[in-house]
Protein backbone atom coordinates (compact mmCIF):
# COMPACT_ATOMS: atom_id res chain seq x y z
CA UNK A 1 0.00 0.00 0.00
CA UNK A 2 1.05 3.74 -0.89
CA UNK A 3 -0.45 6.92 -0.52
CA UNK A 4 0.17 10.15 -1.82
CA UNK A 5 -1.41 13.42 -0.60
CA UNK A 6 -2.39 16.18 -3.49
CA UNK A 7 0.61 17.48 -3.83
CA UNK A 8 3.91 16.35 -5.25
CA UNK A 9 5.98 17.21 -2.50
CA UNK A 10 7.89 14.18 -1.12
CA UNK A 11 7.39 15.11 2.35
CA UNK A 12 3.56 14.37 1.88
CA UNK A 13 3.95 10.64 0.91
CA UNK A 14 2.96 7.99 3.03
CA UNK A 15 3.43 4.79 2.91
CA UNK A 16 1.75 1.30 4.96
CA UNK A 17 3.35 -1.34 5.68
CA UNK A 18 1.84 -5.02 6.08
CA UNK A 19 3.10 -7.01 9.00
CA UNK A 20 3.99 -10.59 8.06
CA UNK A 21 3.81 -12.61 10.94
CA UNK A 22 6.50 -16.07 10.07
CA UNK A 23 6.35 -18.83 12.42
CA UNK A 24 9.90 -20.96 11.34
CA UNK A 25 12.15 -18.34 12.02
CA UNK A 26 15.08 -19.91 13.65
CA UNK A 27 15.78 -17.11 16.11
CA UNK A 28 12.41 -17.84 17.22
CA UNK A 29 13.21 -20.87 19.07
CA UNK A 30 11.48 -24.35 18.67
CA UNK A 31 8.33 -23.29 19.61
CA UNK A 32 7.64 -21.95 16.13
CA UNK A 33 5.43 -18.88 17.54
CA UNK A 34 5.94 -15.42 16.60
CA UNK A 35 4.52 -11.96 18.17
CA UNK A 36 4.07 -8.80 18.15
CA UNK A 37 2.56 -6.58 20.57
CA UNK A 38 2.08 -2.81 20.46
CA UNK A 39 3.88 -0.04 22.58
CA UNK A 40 0.96 0.93 25.36
CA UNK A 41 -1.78 2.84 24.24
CA UNK A 42 -3.28 5.92 26.29
CA UNK A 43 -7.19 5.78 26.60
CA UNK A 44 -7.69 7.96 29.60
CA UNK A 45 -10.29 10.14 29.05
CA UNK A 46 -11.84 7.76 26.20
CA UNK A 47 -14.85 5.43 26.08
CA UNK A 48 -16.10 3.04 23.40
CA UNK A 49 -13.15 1.90 22.53
CA UNK A 50 -13.02 -0.13 19.38
CA UNK A 51 -10.42 -2.32 17.36
CA UNK A 52 -10.34 -2.82 13.69
CA UNK A 53 -7.67 -4.52 11.53
CA UNK A 54 -7.42 -6.30 8.45
CA UNK A 55 -5.54 -9.47 8.11
CA UNK A 56 -5.18 -12.99 5.84
CA UNK A 57 -3.26 -15.84 6.82
CA UNK A 58 -1.57 -19.17 4.52
CA UNK A 59 0.63 -21.41 4.43
CA UNK A 60 2.99 -20.86 1.42
CA UNK A 61 3.56 -25.10 1.26
CA UNK A 62 -0.25 -25.29 0.20
CA UNK A 63 -1.13 -26.23 -2.45
CA UNK A 64 0.01 -29.15 -3.18
CA UNK A 65 0.93 -30.11 0.48
CA UNK A 66 -2.07 -29.83 3.21
CA UNK A 67 -2.21 -26.87 5.00
CA UNK A 68 0.24 -27.20 8.11
CA UNK A 69 -1.27 -26.31 11.66
CA UNK A 70 -1.08 -22.66 12.20
CA UNK A 71 -2.92 -20.45 14.54
CA UNK A 72 -3.17 -16.96 14.34
CA UNK A 73 -4.61 -15.20 18.18
CA UNK A 74 -5.33 -11.84 18.55
CA UNK A 75 -5.55 -10.43 22.20
CA UNK A 76 -5.03 -7.14 24.15
CA UNK A 77 -4.31 -6.05 27.41
CA UNK A 78 -5.07 -3.27 29.94
CA UNK A 79 -2.75 -3.59 32.73
CA UNK A 80 0.42 -3.35 30.30
CA UNK A 81 0.45 -7.15 29.42
CA UNK A 82 -0.21 -8.17 32.69
CA UNK A 83 -3.29 -10.54 31.53
CA UNK A 84 -4.36 -11.33 28.33
CA UNK A 85 -7.65 -11.35 27.15
CA UNK A 86 -8.42 -12.95 23.42
CA UNK A 87 -10.34 -11.53 20.83
CA UNK A 88 -10.35 -14.24 18.08
CA UNK A 89 -8.32 -17.47 17.14
CA UNK A 90 -7.92 -18.14 13.30
CA UNK A 91 -6.95 -22.04 12.58
CA UNK A 92 -5.86 -22.41 9.10
CA UNK A 93 -6.33 -19.98 6.14
CA UNK A 94 -7.82 -17.45 5.47
CA UNK A 95 -8.40 -14.34 3.08
CA UNK A 96 -8.39 -10.58 3.73
CA UNK A 97 -10.77 -10.10 6.33
CA UNK A 98 -11.51 -6.99 8.22
CA UNK A 99 -11.98 -7.63 11.62
CA UNK A 100 -13.41 -4.80 14.26
CA UNK A 101 -13.80 -5.78 18.09
CA UNK A 102 -15.15 -3.51 20.43
CA UNK A 103 -12.97 -3.34 23.99
CA UNK A 104 -15.46 -1.61 25.91
CA UNK A 105 -15.80 -0.83 28.91
CA UNK A 106 -12.46 -2.79 29.93
CA UNK A 107 -10.23 -0.90 28.17
CA UNK A 108 -11.77 2.57 28.65
CA UNK A 109 -9.90 5.17 30.57
CA UNK A 110 -7.03 2.97 30.84
CA UNK A 111 -3.13 4.03 30.45
CA UNK A 112 -1.76 1.07 29.23
CA UNK A 113 -3.67 -0.65 26.38
CA UNK A 114 -1.60 -3.04 24.61
CA UNK A 115 -2.66 -5.50 21.31
CA UNK A 116 -1.41 -8.75 20.41
CA UNK A 117 -0.75 -10.97 17.22
CA UNK A 118 0.89 -14.20 17.85
CA UNK A 119 1.54 -16.90 14.69
CA UNK A 120 1.85 -20.10 15.68
CA UNK A 121 3.02 -22.43 13.38
CA UNK A 122 5.29 -25.38 12.35
CA UNK A 123 7.41 -23.87 9.89
CA UNK A 124 8.28 -20.98 7.55
CA UNK A 125 5.60 -22.07 5.40
CA UNK A 126 3.22 -20.42 7.55
CA UNK A 127 2.20 -16.72 7.53
CA UNK A 128 -0.12 -14.03 9.68
CA UNK A 129 -0.17 -10.71 7.46
CA UNK A 130 -1.54 -7.90 9.74
CA UNK A 131 -2.92 -4.09 7.99
CA UNK A 132 -4.75 -1.23 9.55
CA UNK A 133 -4.48 -1.74 12.82
CA UNK A 134 -6.89 1.27 14.36
CA UNK A 135 -7.68 1.87 17.96
CA UNK A 136 -10.62 3.98 18.33
CA UNK A 137 -12.18 6.06 20.97
CA UNK A 138 -14.93 9.11 22.14
CA UNK A 139 -14.05 11.46 24.39
CA UNK A 140 -17.41 12.36 27.09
Amino acid sequence: HGGKEDNDDESSKSECKVLDLVAGHKEHGEDHKESLTTPSINTLGYHAITLSYDRKTNDTNAPPKPVGPQTLTVEYSVNNGGSWTTLETVSGESPWTTKTFSLSPSADNKPNVKIRFTLAGQDSSNHAFIDNVVVTGVTP
